[in-house]
């Protein structure tokens, strides 16, 4: 049975769904790309261009929030047709056709070579585990001996996207704290930017590293995946440990759904798939 908290918060995010806010991602992605940092490297000016637009999206915010995080997509889309030098996939594409002019036919039906730039199972856990400190750490280790310049620029690019992640999720903290939520403004500078050590922490941390890889990408791919597999192991110990009950956990997963409910609000192929039992 869902408690009258949620209950409310349904029909809220209902009634916020509806609404939208217009975003601005993929205008600062672009227009920053074709002026602030037109004259870098191609791989440096996608990876700073995208930083830019995740460090200055809006942040919506309510006092009774238990999640901290909101991102909506109205009157506009991630990667407009006009920019095709800044399509993650558009290089890609010409150099695979170009090398296998054979299969062609397969490439744009997608049947090889990958879809569009998502469309994959994220290893959300990574980031539950260590933090984003933790993938900083790792990505400097391989930076210090990258195996060509291809995996130099990537790794140089990872590394300015995530301190962009750590950026807009400070951002939220902050007008967490300047709204008395202090509870979820404490989370909110432990995680994702550290491992987490609760339920709660790992929803969070999830949850945040999962709306910025949607605002790159939200169509039909990059789903939570296996979400019963990464954040068992918290609610298990916390259950163990007394920390938390199932009613607490379900209601913070309820609220966790009810937001994706709220980003796909009457959108078309906007999905959010998420991968319950099953096997290894």
């Amino acid at each position: 049975m869902l408690s009258e908290r949620i209950r409310h918060l349904q029909q809220t995010c209902i009634e916020r769904g509806k609404q939208g806010r217009p975003s601005h991602f993929g205008e600062d992605y672009h227009s920053c790309a074709l002026t602030t940092f037109s004259s870098l490297p191609h791989w440096e000016k996608l990876a700073r261009a995208m930083a830019y637009a995740i460090e200055n999206q809006d942040v919506w915010a309510y006092e009774d929030d238990r999640i901290g995080g909101r991102i909506y997509y109205k009157c506009e889309s991630p990667i407009t047709a006009n920019c095709p030098a800044l399509n993650f996939v558009s290089e890609a594409y010409a150099a695979f056709a170009e090398e296998y002019p054979e299969h062609r036919e397969l490439l744009d039906h997608s049947l090889i070579a990958g879809g569009g730039k998502g469309h994959v199972a994220w290893r959300f856990d990574r980031m539950l585990a260590i933090g984003v400190e933790g993938i900083r750490t790792h990505v400097e280790e391989l930076l210090s001996k990258p195996h060509d310049e291809t995996a130099d620029e990537l790794y140089r690019g990872a590394l300015i996207l995530l301190d962009a992640l750590l950026a807009f999720n400070d951002k939220h903290a902050d007008a967490y704290e300047a709204l008395g939520n202090h509870e979820l403004a404490e989370r909110m500078r432990r995680v994702p930017r550290y491992g987490c050590e609760s339920f709660a922490d790992a929803v969070q941390a999830f949850y945040m590293q999962h709306i910025v890889v949607m605002r790159e990408n939200p169509f039909g791919g990059n789903s939570p995946g296996r979400l019963d597999y990464y954040l068992w192991p918290y609610l298990e110990r916390d259950l163990a440990a007394g920390r938390c009950t199932l009613s607490e956990a379900r209601e913070l997963i309820d609220e966790l759904f009810l937001r994706f409910e709220e980003r796909l609000y009457g959108m078309d192929g906007w999905g959010e798939t998420v991968m319950v039992g099953g096997t290894n």
